[in-house]
């Protein structure tokens, strides 16, 4: 009796992360337009007289006048090398997986259910094959610096993933019990894994894209989520190259921020 009405989308989708980053990184190198470093670490990026110069490296210097930081969570302290600021701040998207769901069980993909979007509670529950992912962004606000994040040999799961709290989750619990109640509520489905993500928020929730009004060649494309990435790889590149892009993007310039909204105060406000 709790909802009232809703509706369904049913174009709506699931990618596969890693596996479309594998296919676009293997389509570019295998076009000559890539070229990978893995393991390689950004030491320091050379401005001269406003302009970027080039990037120091683990592997060596690269002369270099243009520089698009992508870095996600990282991007303020890349941007920090070059004296310029990215205004973004790591934060958690806390979610669990429980299972096994009888519901599921069979279930010959990931995703064979519709994926429920709470908008009222800014939560979700979606199917992950015998299982159900239930997240949420509406918890107490968990955030971190990006010095705060540890270097990938370092981390325990990896560095975007950080011990589940659960004391900060109860809430979001309760609103899962009221919606299914048939699956959260069983003693036989339990807990078999949870996180505390990480992911990049700016002050007004926008990514941030284009060329640093500090910094000529210097460009950024951060804060963009997966499901955007590809669109927004492509409208920058267009910005790049051709000096503007197909889709307006002034809702996301990096040049929308005023000095006093760079600031860490602002940024975690």
């Amino acid at each position: 009796n709790i909802i009232l009405g809703g509706f369904y989308t049913e174009g709506v989708g699931v990618v596969d992360s890693l596996r479309a980053g594998t296919l676009m990184r293997e389509k570019g190198q295998a076009a000559g337009a890539l070229h990978v470093a893995p393991k390689t670490e950004v030491l320091g990026i050379d401005v001269e007289a406003g302009r970027v110069r080039r990037v120091r490296t683990t592997d060596g210097d690269i002369d270099t006048e243009t520089v698009a930081i992508t870095c996600g969570v990282w991007s303020p302290r890349v941007a920090r090398m070059a004296g310029t600021q990215i205004p973004l701040t790591p934060a958690v998207h806390q979610m669990i997986d429980i299972g096994p769901v009888p519901r599921f069980r069979g279930a010959k993909s990931d995703i064979e259910h519709p994926i429920v979007r709470d908008m009222d509670t800014n939560m979700y529950e979606r199917q992950a094959g015998g299982d159900l992912e239930i997240g949420s962004y509406a918890h107490k606000p968990i955030l971190y610096d990006p010095e705060d994040l540890p270097p990938v040999e370092q981390a325990a799961l990896s560095p975007t993933e950080f011990p589940f709290t659960q004391a900060d989750f109860e809430e979001q619990m309760q609103h899962a019990l009221e919606l299914m109640p048939e699956i959260v509520g069983d003693e036989n489905v339990g807990v078999k894994y949870a996180i505390n993500g990480i992911l990049s928020l700016t002050p007004d929730g926008m990514p941030v894209l284009g060329e640093s009004p500090d910094v000529k060649g210097l460009w950024a494309a951060a804060a963009v989520w997966v499901k955007e990435g590809p669109g927004t790889g492509k409208a920058v590149a267009e910005w790049m190259v051709h000096g503007e892009s197909e889709i307006d993007l002034h809702s996301s310039d990096i040049a929308r921020f005023h000095e006093h909204q760079k600031t860490r105060v602002h940024v975690r406000a």
